[in-house]
């Protein structure tokens, strides 16, 4: 491991103009199969110096610090705002001692609760490590858009989009385009959007599910070459694709 990861230099490009040599005594090579195992040993101990009243969730380099608390007066709210304000103090302390540096430009600050729950609560601005971080109303947490209300009808929306767009991309070169190629790229491009992180789904409104059915079905109708009034109901079993609904019920019974 010792040879594997030193002698190591590099070396800054400003403008074609290069810096002299410097040794690197830090950090992997990009791209090992060792980075993973070094990673998780050299955060690991980021744990460590989180209070045990804030609960941190992480997933590789991303990482959530939450606070739950009832906003029955405004002294709970900022004592709870301010707890998360000491923790992010002593995550920018840890940073700065692993040669790290915070980027509060990519932190956000967001509240979920219940539409009266939120109404009680007044903090608009997180401080972090002197930076001002306001309040969000959605977030991207790993691919996922979290609103505050937790109806993920943001999420939705925003998956719709993406997925409706390459779905008229590959209608458009439908006809010069086998089945089996045109499965291949709807499944890759359009269902893809459609079934990502979709557990979260569970239990939501069948009004907006059925916006997610509805680009399914026309998937499932340009793979078949089916005409507009066809049935979508055929084309799926034809397929052997289960509706939308059921597939994130078979993916969190997978899960189990």
């Amino acid at each position: 491991m010792d040879s594997y990861l030193r002698p190591r230099s590099y070396k800054v490009s400003i403008n074609s103009t290069l810096s002299s040599v410097r040794s690197l005594e830090c950090s992997v090579p990009q791209g090992s199969c060792l980075s993973p195992w070094l990673y998780l040993t050299y955060a690991g101990t980021l744990f460590d110096v989180i209070p045990p009243s804030i609960s941190v969730y992480g997933f590789a380099d991303d990482h959530i610090a939450q606070k739950r608390y009832k906003p029955t007066s405004r002294e709970v709210e900022v004592r709870s705002i301010n707890e998360l304000g000491q923790c992010a103090i002593s995550i920018n302390d840890w940073m700065n001692n692993n040669k790290l540096k915070m980027n509060s430009s990519k932190t956000e600050f967001i509240m979920f609760g219940s539409t009266q729950m939120l109404a009680k609560c007044s903090a608009d601005v997180f401080n972090i490590a002197g930076d001002d971080i306001k309040r969000k109303r959605v977030i991207r947490y790993i691919g996922a858009f979290l609103d505050e209300y937790l109806t993920f009808k943001d999420h939705i929306k925003r998956k719709c989009r993406v997925a409706m767009v390459n779905f008229l991309r590959i209608k458009s070169i439908r006809k010069y385009l086998s089945a089996a190629a045109t499965e291949t790229l709807v499944l890759s491009l359009v269902i893809s959007h459609l079934d990502y992180s979709n557990v979260i789904l569970y239990g939501i409104a069948d009004s907006d599910i059925h916006k997610l059915q509805r680009i399914q079905n026309m998937c499932a109708k340009l793979n078949l070459n089916c005409r507009k009034f066809d049935s979508s109901k055929d084309a799926l079993f034809k397929l052997h694709w289960l509706p939308v609904k059921a597939r994130l019920t078979f993916k969190i019974l997978t899960y189990m």
